[in-house]
């Protein structure tokens, strides 16, 4: 869903007179859904097309499936919650899903994925990345779990397997690990998820700009480029 153009018409986003100030992205997303992984390649994709713009992107990470154990549940039961008896359309979404990510360019093994898990932990480490030094710290990591879950078919409530991404980003795995284990922006979490569950619940990803919520739902970067462009004045 893409909001009307109105939507941009609004004193806080980044066209005040006349001036292109930098532009705030706020991306609300699920480590372990698809479409937010496919929406997040697609927006970086737009924003390679627009270097002209300057932008901050923050990934605001949203727990759909609070109640998923850390052990995880089988997808398929996962699915029946979801789309009832209708694993017909399952399928259908998941081989959208594959189609998508091929267009895109990105490696989708949903034959590899056989359990969803809770993502709590996962987000917590992307609240630390942004605490560390370096370029989108967060944004890398961010790409790198959602390898973990859709490209590997791995569980990224495992601290094992997120210190191994940690490590392989060449970030600081001590200061990781005692996040994880400290339970650290535990309580940031919970005040994110409060804060977008009524604009977040139905559709992910959502994605808000200067505040503002112009999208719910995986875009094109077709898409993203227009709404880009109207919202940081370059329409």
């Amino acid at each position: 869903m893409v909001l009307p153009r109105q939507a941009f018409d609004a004193p806080n986003l980044s066209v005040r007179l006349g001036r292109i100030m930098k532009l705030r992205i706020d991306y609300v997303a699920d480590i372990g859904n698809g479409w937010c992984m496919l929406g997040l390649h697609a927006l970086r994709a737009a924003l390679v097309q627009l270097p002209e713009l300057e932008t901050e992107l923050e990934i605001r990470p949203f727990e759909q499936y609070p109640e998923l154990p850390p052990g995880g549940t089988p997808l398929k039961e996962l699915f029946a919650r979801v789309f009832g008896a209708d694993m017909a359309l399952a399928n259908a979404t998941r081989e959208a899903m594959r189609e998508w990510a091929t267009e895109l360019g990105v490696e989708y093994r949903p034959d590899l994925r056989t359990r969803a898990y809770n993502s709590f932990d996962a987000h917590r480490l992307l609240r630390w990345a942004l605490t560390q030094p370096g370029e989108q710290v967060q944004l890398r990591l961010a790409l790198s779990l959602f390898d973990l879950t859709f490209k590997e078919g791995g569980n990224a409530s495992d601290h094992a397997a997120l210190l191994q991404r940690v490590e392989a980003l060449g970030l600081d795995v001590a200061s990781a690990r005692e996040a994880l284990a400290s339970g650290a922006f535990g309580d940031e979490l919970r005040f994110i998820d409060a804060e977008f569950r009524e604009h977040a619940a139905d559709m992910l990803p959502a994605v808000f700009f200067d505040g503002r919520l112009v999208s719910q739902g995986s875009q094109s970067p077709q898409t993203f480029t227009t709404l880009l462009r109207v919202a940081g004045g370059l329409a």
